[in-house]
């Protein structure tokens, strides 16, 4: 194989492309901390996520390590030396043209991200965790001792080896272990091992406690039942007898006078019950059915024919001009969008995959109205793993769009904005469009604005969801100062804890 020169591949043209290459890396694998290319001629490039792109020449040695392994087309799992919290997947890089193998592509995770789901299983040291690949290959452990005797080995056909003996004496655990297997969507099988022997000593221990304080519980309630008892005795046992002749409704008022003895107090006391659990069921009757038709709302929001059509006419447009690229980009937008959307029916999504939903809306609109939208986004990174209900922000970016820039017949920008402070969470959308008057805004809270095909009052949608899933610790506002056009802000009270 010829011999490469350094100054042919340290090209900002090669370094451009090999960044297009590890992003689009580090969004397939999340579990991915720094992708590197290494050539056979000794040349590193290395991304890492979140950070930069670095560059060096001397590294023979390296080249001559993974040469040592067995990777091949396929890849392998590999974990270098001293690096004892890090594993590593290495896969040939071959040239295209000539399909010679010229270097490799190394991906470094974090070890402890393969299994961090399983850690709450992990309770007193009772538990165990073991991760294989799908070829069999133990990855990680909680049990490091093992873990060393599969690295120690010298090839990996050996490890292998003792990988597939390890996880076999592991399903053939006897009567006293509890084993489970887990598959996640990578295919690595996570295997968890709990001592049965010792969870029954704890609950031994627990259920001793229980009956001790049902014993003393007990004790005290027969004594405070024998103090009470001569004092309401005679209005328990009237109470009783009327409610019996009332039948099983729980909701009928006992009919008796009242008085200022023991029984008049009950009998109040007992009417104001139902009074109160009357309003409270329906309440709840109304909340629930309020909630179905918002989540219907939601629904029909999330897949609006119009946008489906209108961005899939976009693309026809340009696939038919010979605009191959930008229809095929459209196209993947459109999924991705539709991807973050639905989310598996999920209600709630993280502030990072919303905004990640709110981007590709936006990159389709700005292709549909070309030179004619332009955004911003600009949130604290803090925030971006801040639960939400999903489409809070998109509906005040449509009415962005078609009620603020899309009337004025001229160029608009918006800008999304988000930042923590101490315990409140503040997201604006802001346009520089028409403009919305507070009446207006306020009758559109308030459901006066009819909304029909051409118009969408996304902004009630919002604000009815956020006081149904946040009560009094959200509010939706309209900022009276922006002469420029439309200032919409979102704040949710939040108390930060390890739950959160």
């Amino acid at each position: 194989m010829t011999k490469r020169e350094l100054k042919d591949s340290s090209t900002e043209s090669t370094k451009e492309k090999l960044l297009k290459v590890t992003e689009d890396n580090f969004l397939l694998f999340k579990e991915v901390s720094e992708i590197s290319i290494l050539y056979n001629t000794g040349e590193l490039f290395t991304k890492v996520k979140n950070g930069g792109f670095s560059f060096s020449a001397d590294n023979i040695e390296f080249v001559e390590e993974m040469k040592s392994t067995d990777v091949n087309t396929s890849g392998m799992w590999y974990q270098r030396d001293g690096e004892g919290e890090f594993i590593y997947f290495l896969k040939y890089l071959n040239e295209i043209k000539g399909n010679n193998q010229v270097g490799y592509i190394i991906l470094k995770i974090d070890e402890d991200t393969i299994y961090k789901n399983f850690k709450g299983k992990k309770t007193d040291g009772i538990s165990q965790i073991f991760v294989f690949d799908e070829a069999g290959y133990l990855l990680s452990t909680n049990q490091r001792e093992i873990l060393k005797e599969v690295h120690d080995k010298n090839n990996v056909a050996s490890k292998l080896s003792l990988s597939q003996q390890i996880y076999e004496s592991l399903i053939h655990k006897t009567k006293e272990y509890q084993v489970q297997e887990y598959t996640n969507q990578a295919g690595w099988n996570i295997v968890t091992v709990l001592d049965t022997r010792q969870g029954m000593k704890n609950l031994g221990k627990i259920s001793s406690i229980v009956m001790m304080g049902s014993g003393l519980f007990l004790i005290v309630f027969l004594i405070m039942v024998l103090v009470v008892l001569k004092k309401i005795l005679r209005p328990v046992v009237a109470i009783g007898n009327h409610m019996r002749l009332l039948g099983a409704n729980p909701l009928s008022k006992i009919d008796l006078p009242d008085t200022s003895d023991e029984i008049g107090y009950l009998v109040s006391s007992f009417n104001q019950m139902v009074d109160m659990n009357k309003v409270l069921i329906d309440q709840v009757k109304e909340d629930e059915r309020e909630k179905r038709r918002l989540e219907l709302a939601l629904l029909q929001m999330q897949i609006k024919p119009h946008f489906l059509y209108n961005t899939l006419d976009t693309a026809f447009c340009l696939n038919e001009i010979g605009m191959n690229k930008e229809a095929s980009r459209v196209i993947k937008q459109l999924a991705g969008y539709y991807r973050l959307v639905l989310n598996h029916g999920s209600e709630w999504i993280s502030l990072g995959e919303e905004l990640g939903a709110v981007e590709k809306y936006l990159e389709i609109q700005a292709v549909r109205y070309s030179d004619v939208i332009s955004y911003k986004i600009m949130v604290d990174e803090e925030l971006y793993g801040f639960q939400i209900p999903k489409m809070t922000l998109q509906p005040l970016v449509e009415n962005a769009i078609y009620h603020g820039i899309k009337p004025t017949g001229k160029p608009g920008h918006i800008i999304i904005t988000g930042e923590l402070c101490e315990d409140e969470v503040t997201l604006s959308v802001v346009d520089d469009g028409a403009g919305m008057s507070k009446a207006y805004f306020a009758d559109v809270l308030k459901g006066k604005r009819i909304s029909t095909d051409k118009e969408s009052f996304g902004l009630k949608n919002v604000a009815e969801r956020l006081k149904l899933f946040y009560g009094d610790n959200a509010s939706i506002a309209l900022d009276e100062d922006n002469y420029l056009g439309t200032s919409i802000f979102l704040t949710i009270n939040w108390r930060k804890d390890e739950n959160n």
